[in-house]
């Protein structure tokens, strides 16, 4: 069976995939600041497990190139580690090291009743994340997209488009948390700043589709409809407006997601 690892900045959460692409023998133990603890931890949870025939991580960062070295992780103190090697001290069968909104993206544009030619998976959380998705895959090249960094000019200043619409902007900007959001001047603050870095996404890949997450894309209900407004107001007619959707899957998206990226690999 296909074992899908969802390493988060806080807890690690594993599941393994039957042949009708459901998720059992699901574990979870918390996630260690150092990678070689977190490797121990998690050799000690796969003895549960039986029939691995393939491992797909997804992680809170950057993978290398040839999917073998986590870079970095924004909320973990991972760099440089050839993670792959490392397990494959242990675990024989083919590994996959894939970013974790990249897995979230793959996961949520899969599941949608009718797949988009091109879909853009946005999350939105203590910074910005984002994948795109072409025919339900990831395309190599296209994997190590980095939305949330993108330069846009914020008065006199260039910003990155996190610093203006993430849930660290949020509290930068009103000192509260996106639940503590109520008035709709907040919510439309937050909708011209997701719209100042998604109409350039568009323009570029022309998404039919686009699917927001994340925690404060929990929230996204609240501002969809200025969003909405903003994209139809200021885009030209020839740039069609995508379909904007909230995410469904929430704590199981990157588990689904690796199991449909390591699926696609033996495809």
């Amino acid at each position: 069976m296909i074992t899908a690892v969802d390493v988060g900045a806080t807890k690690t959460l594993i599941a393994q995939f039957n042949d009708a692409g459901e998720p059992v023998n699901h574990l979870r133990f918390e996630t260690p600041s150092i990678a070689a603890d977190w490797i121990r931890l998690f050799n000690q949870h796969m003895t549960n497990l039986k029939d691995v025939t393939s491992l797909a991580i997804g992680l809170p960062g950057q993978v290398s190139g040839d999917g073998s070295t986590v870079l970095y992780c924004g909320n973990l103190p991972w760099r440089d580690i050839p993670l792959k090697k490392m397990l494959s001290n242990t675990y024989t069968c083919p590994i996959y090291l894939e970013n974790d909104a990249a897995m979230a993206g793959l996961s949520e544009i899969n599941a949608l009743p009718q797949l988009p030619r091109v879909g853009f998976y946005l999350t939105l959380g203590t910074g910005i994340g984002g994948a795109i998705i072409v025919d339900g895959k990831l395309i190599s090249g296209l994997n190590r997209c980095e939305p949330g960094h993108m330069l846009l000019k914020h008065g006199a200043t260039w910003k990155e488009w996190e610093d203006l619409a993430s849930g660290k902007a949020i509290v930068a900007h009103y000192g509260k948390l996106a639940q503590d959001l109520h008035a709709a001047e907040e919510w439309q603050w937050l909708a011209e700043n997701v719209a100042q870095g998604l109409m350039p996404v568009i323009a570029t890949i022309l998404p039919q589709t686009v699917v927001v997450g994340g925690g404060v894309g929990h929230y996204f209900g609240m501002f969809q409809g200025y969003l909405a407004e903003k994209l139809h107001r200021r885009l030209p007619d020839y740039l069609p407006v995508p379909t904007l959707l909230a995410a469904k899957r929430a704590d199981e998206a990157v588990l689904y997601g690796c199991y449909h990226h390591a699926t696609h690999q033996t495809a």
